[in-house]
């Protein structure tokens, strides 16, 4: 059994797809397949169920990757820890990007600039069990009510906005009740149910025209009139703002903490702690912004406010 061959195998885990895997470790389908039926032979039983196009890990292939997976993040840590006592920062950063991808290329770039020797390996995907998650360093991640943790902090206060063309009938408008949008469709990315839920707080329900997960398309459809949106503000309302405009809405408020997690139950890197540092510096500056929200409400005794959040809603990732 090789290491390389673990390592194959954990790809196709996490991705759950043969094509996907491959695809990540630059080698053919056909010899990554043949890898895991390798590997397969070698432990004796099989470790992946086949529907379809996908690959699901059976109940001995779930047992089977908590231990190498285990064992590999052991050995990744040893390299690491090697790396630390270099001159240089170097290694490997492992990221999970769960939110706020699209406001985070200048901070990619300010860290690549930095550091030169430092590989950050970035990711949007991710199973929801927690097996996954152990494979990554450092978290981005939003959330309607950020909760303190030791393993966490927040970066990022912004409300949720309608994103209207320039020439819409809300454009400019200082501040609208969210009902006032029933009349027009919809363009969203990923946020069907949180739309849906807080329409149906608002007293409506949203005419969806199109959907799509796609930024660049996303941004050209509302500009060419297809419809309206709702925003981050900060974070994804101004990478969007030509053409467009953002207007605030209440009844019901609406707002997202973007938030940075780090792995207790591994070792954090060096180079994994300068990320941290820098994306706490690009996000304090962010928090700089005009239309940052504070990120707690506190009340006169200095403490969070019990009820600060209760019109607030839970709703899927931009």
């Amino acid at each position: 059994m090789e290491l390389l061959q673990l390592r194959y195998f954990c790809t196709v885990a996490h991705y759950q797809s043969v094509t996907r895997a491959a695809a990540e470790l630059m080698i053919s389908q056909p010899a990554l397949s043949k890898t895991i039926r390798n590997l397969e032979r070698e432990v004796g039983v099989p470790l992946f169920e086949r529907r379809g196009k996908y690959i699901h890990l059976n109940r001995m292939g779930e047992l089977f990757y908590s231990q190498v997976r285990h064992a590999l993040n052991t050995l990744d840590d040893g390299v690491s820890k090697l790396s630390d006592m270099s001159d240089a920062p170097s290694g490997e950063v492992h990221l999970l990007v769960q939110g706020a991808s699209n406001f985070l290329s200048d901070l990619y770039l300010a860290f690549h600039a930095q550091y030169p020797y430092v590989h950050l390996r970035l990711s949007n995907h991710t199973q929801s069990d927690q097996l996954q998650l152990s494979d990554y360093d450092l978290t981005i991640y939003t959330t309607e009510s950020y909760i303190p943790s030791r393993n966490s902090v927040p970066l990022l206060r912004e409300r949720m906005v309608l994103a209207v063309p320039a020439e819409h009938p809300l454009a400019g408008r200082s501040c609208v009740h969210l009902a006032e949008a029933a009349p027009y469709p919809f363009v969203i990315t990923n946020i069907y149910t949180y739309l849906n839920e807080l329409c149906r707080v608002a007293g409506f329900t949203p005419n969806i025209r199109t959907q799509c997960d796609n930024t660049f398309t996303f941004s050209h459809l509302m500009r060419q009139n297809i419809g309206i949106s709702i925003v981050p503000e900060i974070t994804i309302g101004s990478g969007v703002v030509d053409g467009l405009s953002l207007v605030p809405f209440r009844e019901p408020f609406s707002e997202r903490t973007v938030a940075l997690s780090w792995n207790t139950h591994r070792y954090l890197s060096n180079a994994a702690r300068l990320f941290r540092e820098m994306a706490l510096q690009y996000f304090s500056d962010a928090q700089k912004d005009p239309r940052a929200l504070p990120l707690q409400n506190l009340d006169s005794d200095g403490k969070i406010r019990k009820n600060a959040r209760k019109e607030q809603l839970l709703w899927s990732d931009f």
